[in-house]
């Protein structure tokens, strides 16, 4: 019986891609790579307009806290450093680098020079970071950082293959055409975990992937092939964990705290990669789908690309397009510009006309309490309830109806036949909670330095009133 959880939805899967084998994207003449790709602290840029660059060369590093380096994608002259706004619509510094179409590769390329299996777990983080690694299936945490902090914690290692969002396939044809860089990623995670075991979770609607993965030279005691119910959002962490173990992620605790640690089947693949071929993370496989494209496939393009090159190889028409997102149609984010670039996060750039709708679906109707989106809502919330407190700025209901708990998974949305945007409310509900409990805990932290502060004080003033005054007898 294949692995499943409670709750859910099944999506009208659009896989219109998953036939179209990877296709190495003629390189453009710009590509313009920010500072910032990651969850974390924005990467202060190592060189300036002028300088040549070459293949895998750090262009921009983390000077302090959470955050990994950025590296030219191709091989060129930085013409500029100028502020671009990303996928999520936030201004980030912005190298752009002039094509010089030799594609030289930086000096200090190479591969892992001792045998994995001598390699210690300090030295398996250090080149991932190094390489720039950040979770590819679209959180973009810094792979570095998630496997030091589960060292000595996680006994579970699951390699994330579900890709449930609609439209994008980019992982299955990883699977399909290279299963031996995932296997070969997976092995090396085992190493600095010091696991015998890793599973590898794929839904039952990619059988010739779990076929591909199992045919690669591996031994099934080292990994375990776990086929999962076609069923979104799949690839949720919470939901996979549950499946996969049984065990349900409480609010607020991360998956190591359950002794699991999770990772997209294309982070395997960029593992595997750093160390064999010592190329850190400057490519990847994007998904290009929609209405507005003649001709959708699955292209291996440099980080830094804009959107706009890839739609018009897909023989995109620009002019049409009404709709651009960056990533799946349930939890991937609506775009402003078409010259938005590819970040190590972009699984999929969607370009839909003004004919694409949610069939089936009323417009802003009236709730009738069918019941749907508490049926199909993965975390078990009462998404009607969380959306009508957050209709009328009620944050205090909305916390104790935990909407914090929302993986923003779109499912509420998508099932509810009055058309209601209640994700999108539960976002922003979600979000204001969260500023609100930093704000007060940056009060809280000033209002604790100011009375050590003041404490401090006391003693010197006692000590003070202690002194002879002047003419008095010492």
């Amino acid at each position: 019986m294949a692995f499943t959880f409670r709750g859910g939805t099944h999506l009208n899967e659009h896989k219109n891609t998953r036939k179209c084998s990877i296709e190495i994207l003629p390189p453009p003449k710009y590509v313009f790579i920010p500072m910032s790709q990651h969850i974390g602290v924005q990467c202060v840029p190592g060189v300036k307009p002028g300088d040549h660059v070459d293949k895998g060369q750090i262009i921009g590093e983390v000077e302090k806290g959470l955050g990994c380096p950025v590296h030219a994608s191709v091989s060129g002259t930085v013409s500029e450093i100028r502020s671009v706004n990303n996928a999520m619509g936030a201004a980030v510094n912005t190298v752009v680098i002039e094509n010089d179409f030799q594609d030289t590769v930086y000096k200090d390329v190479h591969p892992f020079e001792k045998s994995i299996l001598d390699a210690t777990p300090e030295e398996i983080v250090e080149v991932v970071r190094k390489a720039g690694i950040a979770g590819m299936g679209g959180a973009t945490f810094p792979t570095y950082a998630k496997i030091s902090s589960a060292i000595g914690k996680a006994d579970k290692l699951i390699v994330n293959c579900a890709e449930c969002e609609p439209y994008i396939t980019a992982n299955h044809r990883l699977m399909l055409e290279h299963p031996e860089r995932i296997v070969g990623g997976v092995k090396i995670l085992l190493k600095a975990f010091g696991l015998r075991t890793g599973m590898i979770a794929v839904e039952d609607n990619k059988m010739d992937a779990v076929k591909a993965i199992s045919e690669v030279d591996y031994d099934p005691e080292l990994i375990r092939i776990c086929v999962m119910k076609t069923k979104y959002p799949q690839g949720d962490e919470r939901q996979i964990i549950y499946a996969l173990t049984g065990k349900e992620l409480p609010a607020g605790k991360l998956p190591a705290d359950l002794g699991c640690v999770i990772f997209n089947a294309e982070t395997c693949a960029a593992v595997y990669n750093a160390f064999t071929t010592g190329m850190p993370l400057v490519e990847r496989i994007v998904t290009v789908d929609g209405d507005c494209v003649k001709k959708p496939g699955n292209l291996l393009c440099p980080i830094g690309t804009p959107f706009s090159v890839l739609i018009e190889h897909c023989e995109g028409d620009l002019s049409q397009i009404k709709t651009l997102i960056a990533g799946g149609p349930m939890m991937g984010f609506a775009q402003w510009d078409v010259n938005t670039p590819v970040i190590k996060g972009t699984s999929a750039v969607l370009a839909m006309s003004k004919a694409y709708e949610k069939k089936g679906h009323a417009v802003h109707s009236s709730c009738i309490r069918c019941g749907n989106c508490v049926a199909n809502c993965p975390m078990h919330l009462l998404p009607r309830d969380i959306y009508k407190h957050a209709i009328s700025g009620e944050l205090d209901a909305c916390e104790k109806l935990y909407a914090t708990s929302c993986v923003e998974c779109g499912t509420c949305s998508y099932n509810c036949p009055a058309g209601l945007e209640l994700t999108q409310y539960i976002r922003t509900a979600k979000s204001k909670i969260i500023e609100q409990k930093r704000a007060a805990a940056k009060k809280a932290a000033e209002e604790r330095q100011k009375a050590a502060l003041e404490a401090m004080k006391v003693p010197q003033a006692e000590a003070d009133d202690r002194k002879p005054k002047e003419g008095e007898n010492k």
